[in-house]
């Protein structure tokens, strides 16, 4: 969302705070600005009303997230299918040029692409350690996907006293 977009939104949370009978100050106001400001002011709107139909009480931002992108296992269960077709797609044998940290993450701890594609292994254990892993990625912040600790080389670093 933008800045234009925050008189819809207040007014959203003002009708989620009626609606079930809680006060909506600045300070909240503010904190779930900061929570739910990454996503599309559509996709807020269209989650405060399935919040009127899901949630017994106010919905913490926690939960109209995952009102908004579906549970972190749901997304896991898209993310497999996904791998899954671009694999009879791309094939091992070329990249497919994946944008989605946590889905690479997923297929690194399963070898690699041209790994995930030709294994063998068991589908449902292959599976399960994929949905794991890109669950595990998909609870990281964006900015922990993002910037991941670089690998330090320790033969590279200086001992002291010896230098």
């Amino acid at each position: 969302m933008t800045e234009a977009d925050r008189p819809v939104f207040v007014r959203c949370l003002l009708w989620l705070g009626e609606t079930f009978n809680e006060p909506v100050g600045d300070l909240r106001m503010e904190a779930y600005w900061q929570a739910l400001g990454d996503l599309p002011l559509d996709t807020v709107r269209a989650t405060c009303r399935q919040a009127l139909k899901a949630c017994k009480f106010f919905p913490k931002p926690v939960e109209l997230r995952q009102l908004a992108d579906g549970s972190v296992e749901d997304q896991a269960e898209l993310a497999w299918a996904h791998a899954l077709t671009l694999a009879r797609r791309v094939g091992a044998y070329q990249a497919p040029g994946l944008d989605d940290p946590a889905m690479k993450a997923a297929i690194e701890a399963l070898g690699g692409w041209r790994a995930f594609c030709l294994s063998e292994d068991e589908p449902t254990f292959r599976a399960a350690q994929f949905k794991r892993t890109y669950a595990a990625m998909m609870r990281r912040t964006k900015q922990d996907r993002i910037a991941l600790p670089p690998v330090i080389d320790i033969k590279a670093l200086p001992v002291r006293g010896m230098e």
